[in-house]
């Protein structure tokens, strides 16, 4: 159920995150006063997995919850769908901590998909590793819903990754796209006309309309010349309107 698996990794987290604290020093052990963080913060990190994950699977394993828990989770809808559960509800309630867990939740989903992709798996990452890939997911990317403010502010900002997950087919649809936009120089070519040359196709244009009477948006003088940009010189001028006073004709 649910509730075993919070108590399993309430039971694990506190060993782990001790066994990170004396590596990090030769044979240090962690003080009383650390273990008392360390054992507070693992129930807080149960308490969020549980909210995230755990809750809405309603005694069953996180799985059954399939691909449209991913995508709601990853783009921030914790109490928008069906009932919210009184723990997504605490969640809402402290936005700070809401914003990690929504971070955590979407750095796992791209060390993950990267694992996937490279027909690895995911569990067996060394820690050194995993530190390595986050390291970089904080440093080079910004993964979120797309168009919120904050996809906008990364854009603004240049970071050179973003990622973002869309519904393939519309809001109904159960298929999930991963959207991925990299930041790279782009070269581009700048050309200049002379007037003259600007000129003179103008006045081309001119003689056929007013005198050729052709009219036609196809006409090979139009399609001709592409590098003198003729297509979208001819498009840009004046037509010539010719105006008359009015005429009276006797039956």
């Amino acid at each position: 159920s649910g509730r075993r698996h919070a108590d399993h990794a309430a039971e694990l987290l506190p060993a782990i995150a001790a066994a990170r604290v004396s590596g990090s020093g030769a044979g240090r052990q962690a003080s009383p006063l650390e273990a008392m963080e360390l054992n507070t913060l693992a129930r807080l990190v149960v308490q969020a997995y549980v909210a995230v994950n755990v809750a809405p699977a309603c005694g069953q394993v996180p799985e059954v919850l399939g691909t449209a828990h991913v995508f709601r989770v990853f783009t921030g809808q914790l109490t928008t769908h069906g009932m919210p559960t009184e723990e997504a509800r605490w969640l809402e309630r402290l936005p700070e901590l809401r914003e990690l867990v929504l971070k955590a939740f979407r750095y796992a989903l791209k060390v993950t998909v990267d694992c996937a992709a490279m027909a690895e798996d995911a569990s067996l990452l060394e820690y050194s590793e995993l530190e390595v890939a986050l390291l970089e997911l904080e440093r080079s990317w910004h993964l979120g819903e797309e168009g919120a403010a904050a996809w906008k502010v990364s854009m603004q900002e240049r970071v050179p990754n973003l990622m973002a997950l869309r519904r393939k087919g519309g809001a109904a649809s159960s298929d999930v796209q991963v959207l991925r936009l990299c930041l790279r120089e782009d070269g581009v070519r700048v050309g200049e006309l002379r007037s003259e040359v600007v000129q003179s196709i103008w006045a081309s244009a001119s003689v056929e309309l007013r005198y050729c009477t052709n009219d036609d948006d196809e006409r090979y003088s139009i399609q001709a010349h592409p590098t003198l940009l003729r297509n979208m010189i001819v498009q840009s001028a004046e037509y010539p309107i010719f105006v008359s006073p009015p005429t009276t004709v006797w039956l």
